[in-house]
């Protein structure tokens, strides 16, 4: 079986197909024409680079070729312990393409999101961006001791296509009826059911703990023989959905029923932050069985129940990495 690595940029990809490295241009022809010097039913690999690799995987996909997504920080963290200093695109190629080689048994292969998933997905993407972005130039512009008046104009065009996001995405959300659910846990709205109804109706997770783990929320020990470290979150999942269950603790924990398990959290030890990690870390197990099991929300899966709570006991020593 061929296994062909990719590395994206936005106007050329990188290939490595383990005997031959090779530069096509990132347009449909030039892919096309890549994936049919291809056998049948190859592996074809690539890292998330913004957008700029969808249509690669997509194309694949349609070939028939089975598609691995790799993060970044793997790769990178593959390269470093191989002894590897240099880094060019060519270099990353061959790393996903030996990365691929050891660890495809453990990936989960790649498939397109479905049109409105893709649509909601899209618009999530927009929003945050757009958020961010105007965070950042208020932030730059009152360091510049700017008339609040002028920036309020500087920043009115921005905060009006924020406004019609958010409709956008309101209407989009409105045809996935099975995102109800979700929406009727507190602290959960619009933005935060957005981000995670995509994958919860895309990937069959086997479990909360699997959601959890695709979120980066999962905590990763740090013991050294009779030595227990603190605990850290890994990361290593989806960022926008992690940072959507954290906004969702945040915005939780000072409301019932929610507030009562923050405030035993804090008083088991944990610092605000940590306690809002192990809340964003219950609220995704909550949510992940109510989309499944399709029922609504009730006040009596947040109780705390104190060292026999499963979530808050593994979650006394959580850091954030």
């Amino acid at each position: 079986m061929i296994h062909l690595a990719v590395d994206v940029a936005k106007a050329e990809l990188d290939t490595f197909d383990g005997e031959r490295s090779l530069t096509v241009q990132n347009t449909e022809d030039g892919i096309r024409k890549r994936l049919k010097a291809l056998p049948p039913q190859s592996v074809v690999a690539l890292e998330p680079t913004s957008t700029y690799g969808d249509l690669l995987a997509r194309l694949a996909y349609e070939e028939g070729h089975t598609v691995y997504i790799v993060q970044p920080s793997w790769i990178k963290a593959h390269r470093r312990s191989c002894g590897i200093r240099a880094k060019t695109d060519r270099v990353d190629a061959k790393q996903i393409h030996d990365y691929i080689l050891k660890n495809k048994g453990d990936l989960h292969p790649w498939r397109p999101l479905c049109e409105l998933l893709q649509e909601l997905k899209g618009l999530v993407r927009q929003r945050q961006s757009l958020a961010d972005d105007i965070a950042r130039a208020r932030q730059r512009y009152r360091a510049l001791q700017m008339n609040p008046q002028h920036i309020d104009m500087l920043l009115d065009g921005m905060k009006k296509a924020k406004k019609e996001l958010d409709k956008s995405l309101k209407t989009a959300l409105a045809k996935i009826p099975t995102v109800k659910v979700l929406l009727g846990v507190p602290g959960i709205g619009i933005r935060i059911a957005a981000t995670v109804i995509v994958f919860l109706e895309h990937i069959a997770f086997v479990s909360s703990d699997s959601f959890i783990a695709f979120s980066g929320l999962d905590p990763v020990p740090n013991d050294s023989g009779t030595v227990k470290g603190q605990r850290r979150i890994s990361k290593r999942g989806d960022v926008f959905v992690r940072r959507a269950l954290y906004m969702a603790a945040m915005a939780a924990c000072s409301r019932a029923p929610w507030k009562e398990r923050y405030q035993s959290l804090k008083a088991r030890g944990l610092k605000p932050k940590q306690a809002l990690i192990a809340l964003a870390k219950k609220i995704a197990t909550i949510v992940f069985h109510l989309h499944r099991k399709q029922i609504a929300f009730d006040p009596e899966m947040v109780k705390y129940k104190g060292p026999q709570d499963n979530a808050g006991k593994r979650q006394v020593t959580l850091q954030e990495g």
